[in-house]
């Protein structure tokens, strides 16, 4: 699939441990505000290839508390 829509995860804020198995997102994939008010301890499971990249896209996305994490898969 490969795809994040815009407002999937707003304002879950019990969503603490996220797993994204794909290794096809871009920027342009994950919504606008697809992470933004999540739990303060977030953790996104990532693949190690694209632990980095996607670290970047997160942040962008919503993913923004110092206690949020992106970790490898």
């Amino acid at each position: 699939m490969g795809k994040i829509g815009a407002n999937a995860f707003n304002g879950c804020i019990n969503l603490k441990d996220i797993r994204i198995k794909t290794t096809k997102l871009t920027k342009k994939k994950v919504g606008k505000n697809a992470f933004k008010n999540i739990h303060k301890k977030a953790t996104a499971k990532v693949s190690a290839k694209k632990q980095k990249a996607y670290k970047t896209i997160l942040k962008a996305k919503g993913m923004k508390g110092k206690n949020q994490k992106v970790k490898k898969l």
